[in-house]
């Protein structure tokens, strides 16, 4: 018998339970507004942020740049290549299979939604510089990028209780890398 948590639910439900307390906790430790609206901390922020992108690009491209319908390309962050290697953090944690990459992208691609939230919480302080374009790389085409992202992810996972146990472990590892990277360590 299935687990229920794999059971009669699309693969992004079943992504948001396995990662609820793992996000809660990184979004506890990680102050976010507070490390980008201090000129002390914003460029070891930044960097932080580069590194985790450059990562994940990288890591996810050989199983993610050619998947129909994903726009692998577009969502790269370019603007952040030049910080990327200035932050030392952890190994990107290496995909075995599609639904384990999209399961890690989940993560990334869920930091631009948070991100635009970000940028426009600074944005209220009066911090609107250019350098945090970075939060909000989709503008106004987040919605969409984010809903082709879904559609991919169903598609390529749903119905399928393996998919999306995989899926799952790759957003299980992405939420744990994310933390080591801007956080410096996993909480336990």
């Amino acid at each position: 018998m299935s687990p229920p948590h794999l059971r009669a639910n699309t693969t992004l439900a079943v992504l948001r339970e396995a990662t609820r307390d793992a996000h809660e906790r990184l979004e506890t430790r990680f102050d976010a507004v507070s490390l980008l609206a201090s000129p002390d901390t914003r460029m070891a922020t930044i960097e932080a942020y580069a590194a985790m992108h450059d990562a994940a690009e990288r890591g996810l491209e050989p199983l993610l740049g050619e998947v129909e319908g994903l726009s692998f390309d577009e969502r790269r962050r370019r603007e952040l290549g030049r910080y990327a290697h200035t932050h030392i953090g952890p190994a990107f944690p290496t995909p075995t299979s599609r639904p384990e990459a999209l399961g890690l992208l989940y993560v990334i691609e869920g930091s631009t939604l948070g991100g635009r939230i970000i940028r426009r919480t600074l944005a209220g302080q009066g911090i609107d510089e250019a350098i945090l374009s970075f939060l909000d790389p989709y503008g106004d085409r987040a919605g969409e990028f984010w809903k082709n992202f879904v559609s991919v992810l169903e598609r390529e996972t749903g119905g399928s209780e393996e998919a999306q146990s995989q899926a799952m472990r790759g957003a299980v590892c992405g939420f744990a890398f994310a933390e080591q990277m801007l956080c410096g360590e996993v909480a336990r």
